[in-house]
Parts: structure tokens; C-alpha cells; sequence
């Protein structure tokens, strides 16, 4: 038998929190925007987590959720540890967008800006809108 379950007591997200942080949330295109993606461990025991800043921790999705950027990178092969963060502790990831998306410069308009520390598997934090203007 197979089951599977989200958010459970088991859960190893289930006491990790994160957040997201966006300045500034009006830009120019090709003008840096800076990301910081915190995971805290509100738990009472150790998280292990992988601290390999490629790829980027948070995506760029469209009003609809339509996930458009950043763009695409190549990441090297690093083996890097996981690192431990005790209870109360926190991580932050920190990464620059230039308004571009998958397939090269977005359009004026609205997005938002999530954070994805683990993928789309995990918590994510509430989205922070950016709005690019010509």
C-alpha cells in the first residue's frame, strides 16, 4: 500500500517557516532587484538544509501563477554540505533578478516573487509583488 500525506506531524516542513523579501518592488527593466528567501526553524529539533545557492530560491510567476522567470541558469556540480540550523535559527538566501524571465525580458506589468527554498515541494512564503515598468 502507498499513501502519502502533506503537512503532517511527520512532516519535515511542518515546523519551518519562510519568507521573502523584495527591494525594490517598483523597477526599470534590467535594473537589480534585490531577493532574500529566510527559512527559520521554528521546530524544537535540528533542520539540516542544503545551502547551494544554485538554482536561484524563489520564482517570478505572472497574476494567473503562470511561473515565468528568473531565467534559466546552469549550475556546476558542487557538492556542498547541508548545514544545520538549531531551533530558532535562520538561513537567508540572497539573489539578484534583472526582470528577465525564461524566455528573455518580461513585459512591463505585474508579477510576484516567491520564495521555493526546497522546490515546489515545500513551504514557500507569502508572494511579494514586483511591479516592472518601462
Amino acid at each position: 500500500m502507498l499513501a502519502a500525506a502533506c503537512l503532517s506531524p511527520t512532516d519535515p516542513f511542518d515546523d519551518i517557516d519562510v519568507t521573502i523579501a523584495v527591494a525594490p518592488t517598483v523597477v526599470r527593466l534590467d535594473a537589480p532587484v534585490t531577493v532574500a528567501v529566510s527559512v527559520i526553524n521554528s521546530s524544537p529539533r535540528m533542520f539540516f538544509l542544503s545551502t547551494n545557492p544554485c538554482p536561484v530560491r524563489f520564482e517570478v510567476a505572472t497574476r494567473t501563477g503562470m511561473v515565468v522567470g528568473p531565467a534559466l541558469q546552469i549550475c556546476a556540480l558542487i557538492a556542498m554540505p547541508s548545514r544545520g540550523l538549531a531551533p530558532g535559527e535562520r538561513f537567508v538566501f540572497t539573489a539578484s533578478w534583472d526582470g528577465r524571465g525564461r524566455e528573455g525580458p518580461l513585459p512591463v506589468g505585474e508579477y510576484r516573487i516567491r520564495g521555493v527554498p526546497f522546490g515546489r515541494s515545500g513551504p514557500h512564503g507569502t508572494p511579494v509583488v514586483v511591479t516592472l515598468q518601462e
